[in-house]
């Protein structure tokens, strides 16, 4: 996975969206519907408030990052601290995240494993 984060030839955006997915665990269907006020860099973790983000079940809880290794999370930091000026708004599903893994792994030449597989990272 670090070959795909680490791949100039992979959109700084995208490789940033793989980072937070591997980072955070979280469903892609969530992602695509979090804003960045749900991120919080400072105790690493997101909070996914159910009324504003789609959660399994509807449940709000915190979610705290996996330890993947620190240059992982710098990425994410740098594409948080840079979102000053994206729209407010989110995606309407998560078709476009699932683009985004089928082409990373594709320019990688890596087997395509799907977001929902880094629910299980271990």
């Amino acid at each position: 996975m670090k070959g795909i984060v680490k791949n100039k030839t992979i959109p700084s955006d995208n490789r940033a969206l793989i980072a937070f997915t591997w980072l955070t665990g979280a469903r892609d269907s969530t992602i695509a519907s979090m804003k960045l006020k749900h991120v919080d860099l400072v105790t690493n973790c997101v909070f996914q408030d159910a009324r504003e983000v789609n959660t399994k079940f509807s449940k709000t809880f915190t979610t705290y990052f996996f330890p993947v290794g620190d240059e992982i999370q710098h990425i994410v930091a740098d594409r948080v601290f840079k979102a000053s000026g994206l729209k407010p708004e989110h995606w309407s599903n998560a078709s476009p995240i699932r683009s985004i893994f089928r082409e990373a792994f594709e320019t990688t030449d890596l087997p395509y494993f799907n977001s929902h597989s880094f629910l299980k990272p271990w």
